[in-house]
């Protein structure tokens, strides 16, 4: 898969929930568009340029990263939404080894820790006000 369907694929799954900021920030990745892709060697980040006048999150700076990513050659990572001033700013992906991010990342695993559904203890801990 391209770098771009492995975002489509992950966003997603990081913006899951029934929160009002997870809606929020789901509506605004439907607007959002890539500004630019910094490959930084063992990773990349994906930064978002979203519409001004979006409406923001309650919560003004935000860190989404409780997903279990394993690459296809068996290789953890890690893929962290950031969320800055109310607004996507940033998805960051990275590998747990010294070789390069892959321009064509494979999915071996991919789920909330070991589970289809994600801890909604650690939603309110990363959206609560």
């Amino acid at each position: 898969m391209t770098q771009e369907e492995f975002e489509q694929r992950i966003v997603p799954m990081l913006l899951k929930g029934e929160l009002q900021d997870l809606h929020i920030l789901r509506e605004q990745y439907s607007r959002a568009s890539i500004q630019k892709r910094d490959w930084t060697g063992t990773g990349v980040f994906v930064y978002f340029t979203v519409p001004e006048n979006s409406p923001r999150t309650a919560q003004k700076h935000i860190t989404l990263g409780d997903i279990r990513l394993i690459l296809r050659d068996g290789i953890p990572a890690d893929a962290i939404l950031h969320i800055k001033d109310g607004l996507l700013e940033a998805l960051e992906c990275l590998r747990y080894d010294s070789k390069e991010w892959p321009r064509e990342p494979q999915i071996q695993t991919l789920d909330y820790h070991g589970s289809n559904e994600r801890d909604p203890e650690y939603l309110r801990s990363q959206l609560s006000a």
